[in-house]
């Protein structure tokens, strides 16, 4: 059930060197402007390896991470959380949430009447409100900063590529002894980085099977009654302090209760899209087919109602079998993950090329006078500059060429561009 690879906690990779001057001095102040893309996720689940959490935790099981107390203290801080509620324009009763007792609190409780930064209307927070509610020891939530903050935006990015679908970030700011939240599940795989205080989190045994935003299937939709039956009783409890972190699959049951005065964490949660969702796109092309434009028999001719169905499920199947369906969706799901992704680089204006590395399983080792590049497409040998690219590829999830040109002062794009398509073949990265 609950498992913690490492123990339970008691209470209580430097950039690769560049070895000769650049030659693309535009390529250089370009990589410079662009946001952080050296986020690894090993780091993330250090000592955990990210090859055994896919294998036997996610979307299977809770787990617990413990970490160092300053693993996280780049991704965000009680600093980083102040500069951003500071921006007053960011806010309003759609974007910042307040809870109090298990209770979600009402906008009118904590915003008062005010205009968006394009004029409209809208409900905005009001400082004196919200301060008065956090003496009372309210929770305060700040809701979508997946790309408000460097550490906050190279969390995300790395979790988007490597599960392959959108990630969002919240920050809950709590304090002692207060439960905003009651027991419940979400609708996408959660992880929650501990970065401030004590919290003490429960994960019960009950878990939703596949939940989904959709009427009956989350957690809202449901009366307080089945989920106090459902979700059973406390498998564990996790006290988390700073560098801790928590994973829990889609459905599975929690909550959480600050245990010192001042309590900050970050939760980030990756939405993979379900069939649900899919169905969606294939039902954009079926008007292409003269078979879903023709006219459903009278509902008194049962047999041929019955035979036109038939005749729709099956042409149905074919369309959804079709390879380039297939591809269709694939281009899809490729798109929604990289949605967040940095594109930008003024004054730049054109886009350099982005490619995903495919770390999980990927090896370098030195073998006899080269080296020998493993990953889940095979083995490649590499040279040693080739090498010296591969490791610093390894070194993060995503990098566009911008980047890595500006790291190799001995290469210029295009003495590193057959070493891009050597490691494109070697199955280490692929374009975005």
């Amino acid at each position: 059930p609950w498992q913690s690879p490492v123990g339970w906690r008691t209470l209580g990779a430097p950039r690769t060197n560049a070895s000769a001057k650049l030659s693309a001095v535009h390529a250089t102040r370009r990589a410079r402007h662009m946001p952080n893309q050296e986020f690894n996720i090993r780091n993330l689940f250090h000592p955990l390896a990210p090859e055994d959490f896919v294998e036997r935790y996610f979307d299977k099981t809770a787990v617990y991470i413990p970490g160092k107390e300053d693993k996280f203290r780049h991704v965000f801080s009680w600093e980083e959380c102040n500069r951003l509620l500071n921006m007053t324009t960011l806010w309003s009763d759609q974007t910042m949430k307040m809870a109090l007792d298990g209770r979600n609190l009402t906008p009118s409780e904590f915003c008062v009447s005010g205009i968006t930064r394009d004029g409209h209307n809208c409900m905005r927070p009001d400082s004196g409100l919200v301060a008065e509610l956090l003496d009372r020891g309210a929770t305060l939530v700040l809701d979508l900063i997946e790309r408000l903050a460097p550490g906050i935006a190279g969390v995300t990015g790395a979790l988007e590529v490597v599960f392959g679908a959108p990630t969002s970030c919240n920050a809950y700011c709590s304090w002692g002894a207060r439960q905003a939240f009651p027991s419940h599940f979400d609708t996408m795989d959660v992880f929650a980085l501990h970065v401030e205080g004590t919290k003490t989190w429960r994960i019960y045994e009950g878990r939703f099977e596949n939940p989904a935003e959709l009427p009956g299937f989350n957690y809202p939709s449901l009366p307080p009654d089945y989920h106090e039956k459902a979700k059973g009783k406390v498998l564990k409890e996790a006290v988390m302090t700073p560098g801790d972190m928590i994973y829990l699959p889609k459905g599975q049951y929690h909550d959480a209760l600050a245990s010192s005065e001042a309590c900050l964490h970050v939760s980030f949660g990756v939405t993979r899209p379900i069939g649900h969702d899919l169905i969606g796109i294939v039902a954009r092309s079926l008007p292409d087919e003269p078979l879903f434009r023709a006219s459903v028999p009278h509902y008194n001719d049962i047999e041929a109602h019955r035979d036109h169905l038939r005749k729709l499920a099956d042409k149905l199947h074919e369309l959804i079998t079709l390879p380039e369906t297939s591809s269709q969706i694939r281009d899809h799901q490729r798109q929604r993950a990289r949605r967040s992704l940095p594109s930008f680089a003024l004054p730049a204006r054109e886009q350099a090329a982005l490619y995903q590395v495919r770390s999980l399983r990927a090896k370098l080792v030195r073998r006899g006078g080269g080296w020998l590049l493993t990953t889940a497409a095979g083995q490649e040998t590499l040279s040693a500059d080739e090498a010296e690219v591969a490791r610093w590829v390894l070194e993060r999830e995503y990098f566009n060429a911008d980047a890595m040109a500006g790291a190799f002062d001995n290469h210029d794009r295009a003495a590193l561009a057959p070493i891009v398509e050597k490691l494109t073949g070697a199955g280490l990265i692929q374009a975005l």
